[in-house]
């Protein structure tokens, strides 16, 4: 910044050496010429400390009260006419009253202007400004009161000011606002600005935040049905704030709010959050929101039922996250009714129906007291044809929906926080489908803290309606990560998939030493933590396994990345000497760790070696005879840096 402005100044004095003015004036020119040289010397200095302030704390702290400095400057009479100003990042805390008199301004932008916790009422008396940029101001907590006076503004971005807590009275006047990225409402019925004032900024467009809904006090009908140019809405309701009426009044009152709140048809992304009904209303339906790409409900744990969204046509992305009084996610969540799929005029005329039929990212969490989650596979009914990515997160659910192996698009599957966790033990495939999660590639296991699997019952039935076998269990699984299962004994077999490349176990302290083996493509492995069995030895994953047969040392010759995090082991683990064609190397917070170089001399391919966090480790790579042992790998990385012997 500081180069910035000193380039600026540079630039003018040599415009003005130019000038016949200046020619015409004895010695003026050879003055000049010396306070050009100060200058160019001057901005030599400046884009040195600029490259050195990243090392130098000193360096950066002096650069910072040059800017300051130079924002500190008048602002002088002949920028009356100035019609852009740009002070973003320019670290005041108090804009100057000065701004006032640049009465043709157009583009005022303050935006990561962290210190600044108000702006003063002088701005309002810009009349002419247009667009005015306060994104990232950090600590912004209100606007000025005479907002309302900007009559010709017409872009007024807040991105990023989350302690804005204060909206004036007066935004109506706003008519020509295009983009208005937060409003923050007064539901207290004081000066601060009301739902009903965005009742006529009908030419807002793109992205909108409304804070502070609850009980309104004014009328909120069609505030936001005309809109047609707005894509993405957040509502955000706050906190009910205490009165003498009852539950049952402030419920009513909360869901006529959001019932008042229906967007245009255009809408393409919504998001609601901590809203305290207990119904969702009607227009969040196929017929309302027929362009809604995304929607997100987030924390609403007041509302019983979850709304009818199977038949969104166009929806991509769904979120439903803390909506905790849900207990069942049934037909109702499928937009299906009782004739849904069904004959209708015999055996071969059926009634057919896709749910959700470009939904390819679907999140469900922290719905504790959902208890059952049903599929409806029938006939008639396509459910999920598109979905990629599938996310189960804390529900109280006894296991897995029934047919959810039977999607046929699902390649990321995450599934934690569950109590009882079983997959369905009784999937049936017909005579066309040849695998259980047929296109699966990606799988964690997170915070299961009642899997427990016994080696000798592993497994995982598939019938066929017709002879020919058993079926495939995720065929083309590539990453697999199993983190934090205190109870699991046994990774179960048909995770091990014949295609995995990646595998990260991480605290399972129960696992024991009957393992399958690992698939002889793997190519990644990482052990986190307490991993039983397998931080004091990885043979039991290197020889002869559960449903494998006999492996060698030769069988892993694509594994080239081996990693060991938060060990309390102080040696390496059993078997790690059959891994030769290790490439990269990491031990990351064992802090007891220690090895000689002599280990590693197995691994002629290895070429980068990383250690953070191990000070035993640390110490022997810092000795000159550890790195003449160690001279065949080409990189060793020492906690972040490159290490250089002593």
């Amino acid at each position: 910044m500081a180069h910035a402005v000193i380039s600026g100044v540079l630039e003018q004095l040599r415009s003005i050496l130019q000038t016949d003015q200046v020619n015409l004036l004895a010695g003026v020119a050879n003055e000049s010429e010396k306070l050009e040289d100060t200058l160019v010397f001057i901005q030599a200095v400046v884009e040195d400390a600029e490259e050195k302030q990243v090392n130098n704390g000193a360096v950066k702290a002096w650069l910072e009260q040059l800017t300051r400095i130079s924002y500190d400057a008048p602002i002088s009479g002949e920028m009356t006419c100035l019609r852009v100003l740009d002070l973003c990042d320019s670290y005041f805390e108090e804009l100057p009253d000065e701004v006032e008199r640049l009465l043709h301004l157009r583009l005022l932008d303050l935006s990561n202007n962290g210190e600044m916790e108000k702006l003063p009422e002088t701005v309002c008396n810009l009349f002419n400004l247009q667009t005015l940029k306060l994104n990232w101001c950090g600590s912004l907590k209100k606007l000025p009161k005479g907002i309302g006076k900007l009559r010709n503004l017409r872009h007024l971005e807040l991105e990023g000011t989350h302690e804005l807590s204060y909206f004036p009275w007066g935004l109506e006047r706003l008519s020509f606002l295009r983009t208005l990225s937060k409003v923050v409402l007064d539901r207290d019925g004081g000066k601060g600005c009301q739902i009903g004032e965005l009742k006529l900024l009908d030419h807002i467009q793109g992205e909108l935040i409304i804070e502070g809904l609850g009980q309104m006090a004014d009328s909120i009908d069609a505030v936001l049905k005309k809109k047609d140019k707005l894509r993405s809405l957040v509502l955000r309701f706050s906190e009910e704030r205490q009165d003498a009426d009852g539950e049952e009044e402030k419920r009513k009152r909360i869901e006529s709010v959001l019932d008042g709140l229906q967007p245009h048809t255009n809408l393409a992304m919504l998001k609601i959050e901590r809203y305290k009904g207990n119904r969702f209303p009607l227009w969040m339906s196929s017929t309302y929101l027929p362009n809604l790409v995304k929607l997100e409900l987030n924390w609403c744990n007041q509302c019983s039922e979850l709304p009818a969204l199977g038949r969104l046509q166009n929806l991509e992305h769904l979120e439903l996250v803390g909506l905790g009084s849900v207990k069942r996610i049934g037909c109702e969540f499928y937009g299906l009714g009782s004739t849904d799929g069904t004959s209708t005029a015999g055996e071969d005329s059926v009634q057919s129906v896709v749910v959700f039929p470009k939904l390819h990212t679907l999140q469900i969490c922290y719905m504790e007291q959902c208890e059952e989650w049903h599929l409806p596979f029938r006939r008639g009914v396509e459910i999920f044809p598109k979905l990629r990515t599938l996310t189960v997160h804390d529900l109280k659910l006894q296991m897995l929906p029934p047919g959810l192996g039977k999607l046929k698009s699902l390649e990321e599957l995450n599934l934690g926080g569950l109590k009882l966790f079983q997959i369905d033990d009784n999937v049936t495939l017909s005579a066309q489908e040849v695998a259980v999660f047929p296109v699966l590639k990606k799988h964690t296991l997170s915070c299961l803290w009642e899997w427990e699997e016994q080696g000798d019952e592993i497994k995982l039935p598939i019938r066929r309606d017709e002879e020919g076998g058993e079926g495939f269990i995720m065929p083309c699984l590539q990453v697999l990560s199993i983190r934090g299962c205190p109870k699991l004994k046994v990774v179960p077999h048909y995770l091990f998939s014949p295609t995995l490349r990646s595998l990260k176990i991480s605290s399972c302290p129960q696992l024991t030493g009957r393992q399958p083996c690992l698939p002889p493509l793997l190519e990644e492995l990482d052990l986190d933590g307490d991993t039983g069995i397998l931080s004091k030895s990885i043979l039991p994953l290197l020889i002869s396994g559960i449903g494998s047969p006999d492996h060698n040392e030769n069988d892993y010759p694509n594994l080239h990345s081996f990693s060991i995090w938060w060990s309390e082991e102080s040696s390496l683990p059993q078997g790690f000497n059959q891994l030769t064609a290790i490439q990269s190397l990491k031990f990351w917070s064992c802090e007891f760790l220690d090895f000689t170089p002599e280990d590693l001399k197995h691994l002629p391919m290895l070429q980068r070696l990383e250690i953070f966090g191990c000070p035993i480790l640390e110490e022997r790579c810092r000795k000159r005879e550890s790195w003449t042992t160690n001279s065949h790998i080409p990189k060793i990385v020492l906690n972040l840096k490159d290490c250089i012997p002593e």
